[in-house]
């Protein structure tokens, strides 16, 4: 980014201090991954500031590894041009995660205004908004806060109104990592 010829008008004091926060912003983002039995796995979706510790947001966002933010900072980091051991290590324990928590055999069915999760053997993987950390386990959350471990525990207006199951490690991630891990092997 630093070197691209749109920013050629950025003076280099500037750049130095561009470059400093985008690397504390590196550093940080890596240190945020999270641990589960000495294992490097996802990301939560929100932290505390000053502890860095997973935290809940609305209500119906309780802390939790996070799929879609977890795709996106692992999709950032292969974007990296030469990334460093740390983010090889990182983006590499971020999709065995991805792989040990997707969801097979199911889908989404939309039917008479409302959402279902139904079998089917040829279905696309698809990932839960959130995982349990330690356990890995699928959560929902309704707007009453309580924590459920199927999605039709929650009201319709949340099953309806958020992102809870998607394919957010989809085929143009995968790919993008199979071709990522071809150049930087574990």
């Amino acid at each position: 980014m630093l070197h691209d010829p749109d920013f050629a008008f950025i003076d280099e004091a500037t750049r130095a201090k561009v470059k400093d926060s985008y690397d504390r912003g590196i550093d940080c983002t890596l240190k945020c991954q999270l641990t589960v039995d000495g294992k490097f796995t996802a990301w939560a979706q929100q932290y505390d500031a000053e502890k860095m510790v997973p935290v809940k947001a609305r209500a119906f966002e309780l802390e939790g590894l996070a799929a879609g933010e977890s795709s996106a900072i692992l999709g950032m980091f292969m974007d990296i041009q030469n990334p460093s051991e740390p983010i090889r290590q990182a983006v590499h324990a971020g999709a065995e995660w991805f792989e040990s928590v997707k969801i097979t055999g199911k889908k989404l069915e939309k039917r008479d205004g409302d959402i279902f999760v139904v079998d089917d053997p040829a279905a696309e993987p698809m990932w839960s908004r959130f995982y349990e950390i330690g356990t890995n386990r699928p959560f929902f959350v309704g707007r009453d806060g309580i924590k459920k471990y199927d999605v039709s525990e929650i009201e319709k207006e949340r099953r309806l109104g958020y992102a809870w199951l998607r394919p957010f490690w989809g085929a143009d991630v995968a790919k993008k990592y199979a071709d990522w891990k071809l150049k930087y092997p574990k």
